[in-house]
């Protein structure tokens, strides 16, 4: 190996193991298909991105208006509907459960799978290809992409598809040799139109962010080529289609929808800390770089183990390095500098760190396939495993629990619906499946309830957390309104009947109404 390069690796016996292709690539499959979806139906929505995904896509299925997204039926703008189309397609075909609204981001993740192993290919060859399937289907960052419900998952198809037919256009060898050939551009054709479409199609899954991979291609291409043949008028016209016809249509008919989208989703997000999505200056370091290293750990230990050469990034095309140290680098500056950062931000970097990954193993790992396949059986193992757990543990950002105690107390005594959290949990609300009143906390718990006991004429049944019990039974005490109360994990669920509610129906009095609690 010392002096060997990926392409004379290639050529090289694997051993017995990797002459059983078609079971190899079987039971490759079968591990993506369980690092998809096994253990996503025991885990209920989490707040507080999955509830609002699903309550979005359930009120598009309901309402029939697959244009406009709302959120508690009313306008909801912070994200463009392709991610709430993929999440209605689910919930169409496969009801309102949670298999249902997370199926588009397994088939995404499986999609993405499919495409980092056919680069391989493209650019090293098929045993490559096989490394890249199988590190990716048992790397953290992209488990963790398909087990929950975001627009991350499905953008990360999106951006992975278009660079590919970027790939497949200017690489057109199968595999490409490093012969320090310089190879000239090829002519623009259906892969480089379609290229375009898919970026296009990624912005209208999350605006400006998924065009990040575009400026790397861009800025590679020159470097490469130096021509504008990238650049082509079909490939333009499909991207502006697709990128741009719903925003130009919902702009013209909400003509503030323009400076909202500019100075809070885009200028908001980067620049300032309002959306208060980690904003400190160590939290990349906090957030981004556990996933990006310790979420490989089990591949880096196996190139330790085989002592591999990290400087054998030498042996790799000197253009193929540039592009993807490119794809990786530049996104993540980005990501760090901005002001907003949540962990799956940075999913679409977990294709070119698999390359990466892929191209050490595969001048290092030699005939030991038997290594790589129980790596990527006992990672996928461990990943559905806590997955598993993870719907089981009594969180309280699970819905489905709470759902499932005010549903029984439904069926005792209905009344409308109305909850004081920090965030509204529009993940009870898609349970429900109805509208709920959320009461924002504007001038603290004690006034927002005062205030809200004070205009209750009907009974109706409160959510909130339940360390404010006793202030509940203090306030309806005060307002003369009669309480039960059933505790669901932190949270507390209380059935009021105000005075005048029962005066009506003959139970009215002089007196501070009794307070009774049932646990």
């Amino acid at each position: 190996m010392k002096n060997m390069s990926c392409d004379q690796v290639e050529m090289r016996p694997a051993g017995f193991l990797f002459l059983h292709r078609p079971i190899l690539w079987f039971l490759a499959a079968f591990l993506a298909v369980c690092a998809a979806f096994v253990g996503n139906a025991s885990r209920g929505l989490m707040e507080t991105t999955e509830g609002r995904y699903a309550e979005c896509a359930r009120e598009m299925v309901e309402t029939g208006n697959y244009l406009e997204p709302t959120l508690n039926y009313v306008p909801h703008w912070t994200k463009p509907p392709m991610a709430y189309w993929s999440t209605a397609a689910g919930i169409k075909i496969l009801g309102n459960t949670e298999v249902g609204v997370r199926l588009a981001s397994g088939l995404a993740f499986l999609g993405t799978v499919v495409l980092t192993a056919m680069m391989a290919w493209r650019l090293w060859g098929e045993r490559a290809a096989f490394l890249a399937f199988v590190v990716y289907i048992s790397s953290v960052l992209p488990v963790l992409g398909a087990t929950m419900l975001s627009t991350d998952m499905l953008l990360t198809w999106w951006e992975t598809l278009a660079v590919a037919l970027y790939l497949f256009w200017a690489f057109p060898g199968v595999p490409l040799r490093s012969d320090g050939q310089d190879h000239s551009e090829p002519l623009a054709d259906w892969r480089i139109h379609l290229c375009w479409a898919a970026f296009g199609l990624a912005f209208l899954t999350k605006g400006p962010p998924a065009l990040l991979p575009l400026l790397c291609l861009l800025l590679w291409h020159w470097w490469r080529f130096r021509s504008l043949r990238i650049f082509s008028l079909p490939g333009l016209i499909l991207f502006s289609v697709c990128a741009f016809s719903w925003f130009g249509l919902m702009t013209w008919k909400h003509p503030g929808l323009l400076s909202y989208y500019l100075l809070e989703e885009i200028a908001g997000r980067v620049a300032t800390d309002v959306f208060d999505r980690n904003p400190e200056w160590y939290s990349p370091f906090i957030i981004y770089a556990p996933l990006l290293i310790l979420g490989q750990a089990h591949w880096l230990w196996i190139l330790w183990q085989r002592r591999a050469r990290w400087h054998g990034l030498g042996f790799m095309e000197r253009s193929i390095r540039i592009f993807l140290l490119l794809w990786f680098f530049l996104p993540l500056l980005v990501f760090c500098l901005s002001k907003s950062r949540l962990p799956l931000y940075i999913l679409p970097l977990s294709v070119p760190l698999v390359l990466f990954l892929t191209f050490f193993l595969n001048c290092s790992i030699g005939a030991h396939m038997r290594s790589v396949l129980f790596t990527c059986a006992t990672a996928v193992f461990v990943l559905c495993v806590m997955r598993w757990i993870s719907g089981v543990l009594p969180l309280p950002e699970n819905m489905r629990h709470l759902a499932e105690i005010v549903r029984q107390e439904e069926a005792v005594r209905p009344a409308p619906l109305t909850g004081l959290l920090t965030t509204p949990a529009y993940g009870l609300q898609f349970y429900m499946r109805k509208e709920m009143n959320w009461l924002e906390d504007r001038g603290g718990k004690e006034e927002t309830l005062r205030g809200y006991l004070a205009g209750l004429k009907t009974p109706e049944r409160l959510v909130i957390k339940e360390k404010y019990t006793a202030l509940v039974h203090l306030l309806c005490a005060r307002a003369r309104v009669r309480v039960t109360e059933r505790l669901a994990g932190e949270y507390g669920i209380f059935y009021l009947e105000p005075e005048v509610a029962r005066s009506s129906v003959g139970e009215g009095g002089t007196g501070v109404p009794e307070a009774s609690t049932v646990h």
